[in-house]
């Protein structure tokens, strides 16, 4: 089943931003160098069931969760913004034979995003 056609139907889809990262180690000393870029894709976002969520790795199975269905690739780790919320995708399929990526995200707050200094030890 092709589902192309799902995503141009506009009351179904949605831009959302992807904050995707790439990195690289650094020639001289070899530290890992880790950048961010954002990029808009056309998107079916909708809330996660409760067999998505048997699929998420234990920990992450009491935390919110969505749906992400994308004709763009999706790649694991990518942080979604949706509704003033960051969602990390972590449950990912291809399913670019049938037209379009599939993902599970998770809600990504506070100390848990990447870049966070998390707690200060004095």
């Amino acid at each position: 089943m092709n589902l192309k056609a799902l995503f141009d139907e506009s009351e179904l889809t949605q831009r959302i931003t992807l904050s995707r990262r790439y990195g690289q180690h650094h020639p001289d000393h070899g530290e890992w160098l880790e950048q961010y870029y954002m990029l808009e894709v056309t998107a079916i976002v909708y809330p996660a069931g409760q067999d998505d969520l048997l699929k998420l790795p234990e920990g992450e199975r009491y935390l919110p969760a969505i749906r992400i269905l994308s004709q763009d690739p999706l790649i694991e780790g990518d942080i979604a913004l949706h509704q003033n919320h960051r969602w990390r995708l972590t449950q990912l399929s291809n399913f670019a034979h049938y037209g379009y990526y599939d993902a599970t995200a998770v809600r990504h707050e506070g100390t848990a995003q990447p870049t966070a200094r998390g707690f200060v030890v004095t």
